[in-house]
C-alpha cells in the first residue's frame, strides 16, 4: 500500500491546479458570464470538470452554458445562441470560432488560450422536462457538487485513463468520460477502490449509483442497453447509460490495465513515456512469423469531424475485413487511422488463395427443389457429394489478395458505396488510393497506424 500511496502522492503533485489557475479560470468565466447577461439579459453557468473542481492542471477547457426559457421555440434558441456565442468571441478576441453540431449547434473558440464552448440550453427544473440532450447538464454538475467529497481520487483516474488512452468520450477515442469518471468515484469511493472493483467486472456490469433499479430488474436493464459493455445508470436519468460510448476494447483494456497496476503500481501508467517506433523491426518480425502488414492510404474527407470521420472509418473496415473473409483471406487483425492521414491498416496471415474454392449445397435429406437448384446453379461446374451434401468447385474472383483490396476500394463512386462505404469516405477513396504493402508501410506517417500495427496492452 505503501508503494500505492507514493504512486497516488506523486500524480496528484503533479495533476492537481493550483490555486492561481483554478482563479484565472472563474475570472475568464466571469467576464463571459457577465457580457452575456448585460447584452442579452441571459444567465450564463460554468459546466464542465473546472466547475465541479476536478480538472487536471494545464487543461484549459471553460463549458459555458446560456440559458434559456422553456417558451423561447427550438430554433429561436438555436438561432440566438448562435449569435450569442459569435458576440462572445469577437468581443474577447477569437476571430477563428467554429460552428459544431451536438443535438443543436453551438460555438467554440480559443479565448486567452482557453478552449471556450458557448452552448445554448433550455432552463428547466426537472430531467423529466428534457428539451434536449444537453439541457441534462446541470443537473449532472449539481449531482456531482452534492455527492464527490475526494475529487483528488477524480484527477488520479482520469490521468490513469489518459495514460493508458482510454480517456475521451468522443467517437474517435470510445473512452471513460469525466462524468463516468466522477460517478466511478462516487459509487466506489476512491481510486483505488474504482481499480479494485473494475478487475471483477463483468460483461454488461451494471453499476446504478442512484438505485434506480433492483437486481431483479437487470435483466431488463441489460436489454435496455443491448450490445454496450459497461452500463452506469445516469444519477439524473435512468434511462441513460453515462458509458454507453464506452466501446468493449477500451473497456477491456481498463480492466487489464487496472489488474497489473494493483499488481506494481507505477507512474508509467500515468505518464507514460512516448515510445520510438522501429517501423522496420516490426515488419521484418511480422514476416518472419508469416504475416504480412498493409495498409490503404487515401484523402482525408474535407470538413469530416472526427465524431463522424471515425465511425465512417469503422463501418467501412467491417464491410472490408467481410470482404477479404469471403473471398478466404485470412486477416488477422486490422485497425483505422485519421490523423495525419486516412486509411486502414491489416495484418494478413495469407496473400494468394487457390483458383477453385469449394461451396457446400443441400443435403440429399432437404427438399428435392433445393437440390436441383443447387446442381442447376452449378451446372458447368464440377458437382459431387461430400458425405450427405452437395459440393460444387466454384472459380475465385480473386487470386492475390492485392487484386482483392483493389477490388473493393476501386471503381466509380456508387460502385465503392455498394460495397457498404460511407459517401464521406467514398469521396477521399475515389480522388486516389494507395495500398502499401510490407516495407512499403514504412512510408506512412501515421501514428495512429504505427500504434495499430504494435497493438500494444
Amino acid at each position: 500500500m505503501s508503494g500505492m500511496k507514493q504512486v497516488f502522492d506523486e500524480v496528484i503533485r503533479k495533476v492537481k491546479p493550483n490555486m492561481a489557475e483554478v482563479q484565472v479560470s472563474f475570472e475568464l468565466f466571469s467576464r463571459i458570464a457577465s457580457f452575456v447577461k448585460d447584452e442579452y439579459g441571459l444567465s450564463a453557468k460554468l459546466m464542465g470538470s473546472v466547475a465541479k473542481d476536478t480538472f487536471l492542471t494545464g487543461d484549459k477547457d471553460l463549458d459555458i452554458f446560456v440559458f434559456f426559457p422553456v417558451s423561447v421555440s427550438r430554433e429561436d434558441l438555436e438561432r440566438k445562441g448562435l449569435e450569442i456565442g459569435k458576440a462572445v468571441f469577437e468581443k474577447f478576441g477569437c476571430r477563428d470560432y467554429v460552428v459544431s453540431y451536438a443535438e443543436h449547434p453551438y460555438t467554440k473558440g480559443v479565448i486567452d488560450r482557453y478552449e471556450v464552448e458557448v452552448v445554448p440550453a433550455y432552463s428547466i427544473r426537472s430531467t423529466k422536462n428534457l428539451r434536449s440532450a444537453v439541457d441534462r447538464t446541470p443537473f449532472h454538475t449539481k449531482y456531482v457538487l452534492s455527492n464527490l467529497k475526494r475529487n483528488d481520487e477524480v484527477r488520479v483516474l482520469k490521468k490513469f485513463l489518459k495514460g493508458i488512452g482510454c480517456y475521451g468520450s468522443d467517437l474517435k477515442t470510445e473512452g471513460f468520460s469525466g462524468y463516468l469518471c466522477e460517478i466511478l468515484v462516487i459509487h466506489y469511493g476512491s481510486f483505488l477502490k474504482v481499480i479494485e472493483g473494475a478487475q471483477d467486472w463483468k460483461y454488461q456490469q451494471i453499476i446504478d449509483a442512484s438505485g434506480f433499479y433492483s437486481s431483479r430488474s437487470y435483466k431488463t436493464v441489460a436489454r435496455m442497453f443491448k450490445d454496450q459493455p459497461l452500463i452506469v445508470v445516469d444519477p439524473v436519468d435512468k434511462n441513460r447509460n453515462v458509458a454507453a460510448v464506452l466501446s468493449l476494447q477500451k473497456l477491456s483494456r481498463f480492466i487489464v490495465c487496472a489488474r497489473k497496476f494493483s499488481v506494481k503500481p507505477e507512474l508509467k501508467y500515468f505518464f507514460p513515456r512516448k515510445r520510438r517506433i522501429d517501423g522496420l523491426s516490426i515488419v521484418r518480425a511480422y514476416e518472419d512469423k508469416g504475416v504480412r502488414i498493409y495498409a490503404v492510404v487515401f484523402e482525408r474527407p474535407a470538413d469530416v469531424i472526427e465524431d463522424v470521420l471515425y465511425p465512417q472509418l469503422r463501418k467501412m473496415l467491417l464491410n472490408f475485413v467481410g470482404f477479404l473473409g469471403r473471398n478466404d483471406f485470412v486477416c488477422v487483425d486490422s485497425w483505422v487511422f485519421g490523423d495525419d492521414e486516412c486509411g486502414v491498416g491489416f495484418k494478413v496471415a495469407n496473400v494468394n488463395v487457390s483458383k477453385y474454392k469449394v461451396v457446400c449445397g443441400p443435403s440429399v435429406f432437404n427438399q428435392v427443389k433445393h437440390q436441383e437448384g443447387f446442381i442447376k446453379m452449378h451446372k458447368n461446374r464440377k458437382v459431387w457429394l461430400k458425405d450427405d451434401r452437395y459440393v460444387a468447385e466454384v472459380e475465385r474472383e480473386c487470386l492475390l489478395i492485392d487484386d482483392c483490396v483493389k477490388l473493393f476500394f476501386g471503381g466509380s463512386k456508387d460502385d465503392v458505396k455498394g460495397r457498404g462505404v460511407p459517401a464521406n469516405i467514398a469521396d477521399g477513396i475515389c480522388a486516389g488510393f494507395r495500398v502499401l504493402k510490407g516495407k512499403q508501410v514504412l512510408k506512412v506517417k501515421s501514428r495512429e497506424f504505427w500504434d495499430g500495427v504494435e497493438n500494444r496492452i
